[in-house]
């Protein structure tokens, strides 16, 4: 006897197996062939990876579509701007229109995760209405004014 088996016939192999996971192979399975556990002189067994996606610190994900929440500041939601943020493709621009509300969501098309059939999900951005922290007098005024119409 050799040793290295202590006396049961086996031995334990460590192998590195590379597993290709597909675009848009989100919480998946995957099968490899032949790479498992040994009996007895049967074939070796298959291994099951099991895909799972962790939470992403910025998007949240929901099937192939994204969701991002954006928090933009009261006055630019009542007059309007360009809000400029990371997709998984880079940097884009929407433009948030004048009066917009602050529950508006906006569909990027094409800009969420892969789906295996090529096509790919959205993304949603979520308006979120940030306040100040505090208004000087003259601001408290202003506001004041505009509310009451005068």
């Amino acid at each position: 006897h050799c040793g290295t088996c202590g006396r049961t016939g086996k031995k334990t192999i460590v192998e590195k197996v590379k597993v290709d996971i597909p675009k848009g192979g989100i919480n998946s399975t995957i099968l490899v062939r032949g790479k498992g556990d040994e009996y007895d002189g049967l074939p070796p067994n298959d291994i099951i990876f099991r895909v799972v996606v962790k939470e992403h610190p910025v998007f949240t994900i929901d099937n192939y579509d994204l969701h991002k929440t954006e928090k933009i500041n009261v006055f630019d939601l009542l007059l309007g701007t360009e809000v400029e943020f990371e997709t998984l493709d880079g940097k884009v621009k929407v433009k948030i229109g004048k009066l917009t509300p602050m529950d508006k969501v906006f569909r990027l098309v094409g800009k969420g995760l892969n789906h295996p059939n090529g096509s790919r999900g959205n993304l949603y951005l979520h308006i979120s209405c940030e306040m100040p922290k505090s208004l000087t007098e003259e601001q408290e005024n202003m506001i004041k004014i505009l509310r009451d119409g005068e």
